[in-house]
């Protein structure tokens, strides 16, 4: 693991969790909109990196992954029909563990 946030390879992982955080979650309130386009973006980093590397043993992007699966369909629930299908695209193809619980951002929210 530590190998992995270390390794310059994931340099765009470290970026995403940055971009994620603080152009997208801090922002998420004042500005969804803005703020979910600018988590859309930060997933294209993590799927750079698992384009460049689909090793399902790449520990730091599963576990942020993991952690992370929840927020991204409450994050995606209630935006516009094209965004979801692209935020499913990358989320599917980086991460088919969670491709059921990916499903429920298709859902009309309540």
């Amino acid at each position: 693991m530590i190998d992995n946030i270390l390794d310059e390879e994931f340099s765009p992982v470290r970026e995403f969790i940055y971009m994620y955080h603080r152009m997208g979650l801090d922002m998420m309130y004042e500005k969804p909109v803005e703020a979910r386009l600018a988590i859309e973006e930060s997933l294209t980093l993590l799927q750079d990196v698992y384009r460049s590397r689909p090793d399902p043993f790449m520990h730091f992007l599963q576990v942020i992954l993991d952690a992370k699966s929840d927020e991204f369909v409450n994050i995606f629930q209630g935006s516009l029909d094209d965004e979801k299908r692209r935020v499913m695209a990358i989320l599917n193809q980086i991460d088919p563990t969670h491709t059921d619980k990916y499903r429920t951002i298709l859902s009309p929210t309540q």
